[in-house]
């Protein structure tokens, strides 16, 4: 069936199919080739295997030869993938089309012979049509996965700050009385309600510290700051990294100074939430997840 739906793309069976190609010390089902070099690689499995626990792998042996095209299929419906893009993270949102289910081929055939037939491979059709549709997705997933990386990011700060604020109010009288001043500014909270103070204000510390970093990256790429600092240290940080030798609030609190000499104390120059630090660790967890998410989402104009 895979190939017979090949060679009706035009592929010829001797000249443009490698069943004996590698990749990662793997062997391929079928490399695709134009001028002998490798240019779709095709994974076949069985018909009751279901695609999507195959996806991350057959991506990264094609990633890991700069393969660039992805032909996954069991025989009832191909998926065609890149095998990169750019701050698209989870591979299935690399999809290019959508299935192609055997019970519709017949009907969908036009539309794939256009962009996946050897023509299209040797004239760089498939490569304009692939540009476009990249595009498109790094329009629609990155602000999609920055939004459920704030939500992640939040969550996990305001895990970490909940404790540490019922600590510290039993604990510290001057922290206490700038907790209970913020309990009367804020609308519809009261001293009496704890659990409802307390989760409000962990959330607040969570937001707080998110904010400072998206409005110093902000700062970076408008021009309004020389990058260094964060930029510097986000290139040799990974989320494995429990934190830099002088720790990530005191780096992100010296950074943010640097942005605090253009009057911005307005916005974040809250004293009450630099009153407790969150668990290095978790900021470092954080700064390097959002980081990347972040300098894309400024740069492709959806921040604005």
């Amino acid at each position: 069936m895979v190939i017979d739906f090949l060679l009706a793309l035009g592929y010829d069976r001797d000249e443009d199919l490698d069943f004996e190609h590698w990749v990662e010390n793997k062997k391929a089902d079928i490399a695709i080739k134009v001028h002998n070099v490798p240019k779709i690689i095709v994974e076949c499995k069985s018909p009751e295997i279901n695609l999507n626990n195959y996806v991350d792998k057959a991506l990264s042996y094609a990633y890991g030869q700069q393969i660039k095209y992805v032909l996954l299929t069991n025989g009832k419906e191909f998926r065609l993938y890149l095998s990169f893009i750019e701050n698209v993270v989870d591979p299935k949102d690399r999809l290019l089309m959508e299935p192609i289910l055997i019970t519709n081929l017949k009907e969908r055939f036009e539309e794939i012979n256009e962009v996946l037939s050897k023509k299209s491979l040797v004239q760089q059709t498939l490569d304009q049509w692939s540009e476009k549709k990249s595009k498109e997705i790094m329009q629609t997933i990155t602000p999609q996965r920055l939004l459920s990386l704030l939500d992640e990011a939040k969550s996990e700060l305001k895990k970490d700050i909940l404790p540490k604020i019922s600590r510290q109010y039993g604990l510290n009288k001057q922290f206490r009385e700038k907790v209970d001043e913020w309990i009367e500014n804020t609308a519809g909270l009261s001293g009496r309600n704890r659990k409802e103070w307390v989760n409000k204000l962990s959330e607040e510390f969570a937001y707080s510290l998110i904010n400072k970093l998206y409005f110093f990256r902000i700062s970076e790429d408008k021009g309004i700051l020389k990058y260094h600092h964060i930029n510097a240290h986000l290139t040799g940080a990974t989320s494995k990294q429990k934190g830099l030798e002088q720790g990530w609030n005191k780096l992100i609190k010296s950074c943010f100074q640097a942005v605090l000499q253009y009057d911005y104390h307005a916005i974040f120059d809250e004293e009450l939430f630099d009153e407790i630090e969150f668990g290095d660790s978790v900021v470092g967890e954080i700064v390097s997840k959002l980081a990347k998410e972040c300098q894309e989402f400024v740069r492709s104009g959806a921040a604005a």
